[in-house]
């Protein structure tokens, strides 16, 4: 069932969706880190090409990726290739233009993917909250029901006497006036009680419909990270093939 749908029997049932995210699990994941040495800055362009091929082939670049460090090192090695341009071959420069391509698209991806988290860490906690506030709200209802639902039956027992004195004797009528300002004092006090249920309830709605589009924006996080771990994926085969036949 979607999320409009539980926001459109809020009318019916004001805690339809806090009912359906009671069972809601959130499953939170950590990354590894491994540890590269940086090279020097006064090496020759084979040497800086080599340093390049172990830092991208050596090791997998795809899982060092989202490493600060490891890209600061990747870049400066790029960096000293790009004052030697010149002393690369065609297709070493072609080759080496590609991996750069691929580099900078998996970068692209790996720091959406952290944006991407971060929201849903901020959305999540803007979704426990107005949960914690359905829960509030469902409590103080209850016993707000639990009240209107015992003076209902004082109600009815009062209303229930009033016919018996009334059929049997009208001399019983002091004792009926004093029960009909006790049934008077009850439906003031309930209906104080049901006005402060609609004005709970008015809350409860809001707070839903408010949850309702937190929840329909995480969903939207959740799919845009799903799609940029599809493109990840993507990216693992055209580098197997480079990493078996580097292009430079």
């Amino acid at each position: 069932m979607e999320i409009d749908d539980y926001l459109n029997k809020l009318d019916d049932n004001p805690f339809a969706l806090l009912d359906f995210l009671s069972s809601d699990v959130s499953i939170s994941s950590k990354l590894s880190e491994a540890t590269i040495q940086r090279s020097s800055s006064t090496e020759t362009v084979s040497t800086i090409l080599q340093e390049l091929r172990s830092l991208a082939f050596s090791q997998s670049l795809l899982c060092n990726i989202q490493r600060v460090e490891y890209r600061e090192q990747v870049e400066e090695t790029l960096k000293k290739l790009d004052n030697h341009t010149q002393d690369l071959s065609e297709n070493q420069n072609k080759g080496l233009h590609k991996f750069i391509v691929l580099y900078k698209k998996a970068v692209t991806i790996c720091k959406d993917k952290s944006l991407n988290e971060e929201k849903a860490k901020e959305i999540e906690v803007e979704k426990k909250q107005a949960f914690d506030k359905l829960q509030d709200s469902k409590s103080k209802v209850q016993k707000l029901d639990d009240v209107v639902s015992t003076n209902k039956i004082k109600i009815e027992n009062v209303e229930k006497c009033q016919k018996e004195i009334q059929e049997a004797i009208k001399k019983l009528q002091g004792e009926n006036e004093s029960l009909n300002k006790e049934k008077t004092k009850l439906e003031t006090v309930n209906s104080k009680q049901l006005a402060n249920k609609k004005e709970i309830l008015e809350s409860v709605k809001y707070v839903s419909t408010s949850l309702g589009n937190v929840l329909k924006y995480l969903a939207e996080l959740v799919k845009e990270r799903s799609n940029l771990n599809a493109d990840f994926e993507n990216l693992k085969e055209p580098y197997k093939k480079m990493k078996t036949t580097p292009p430079f």
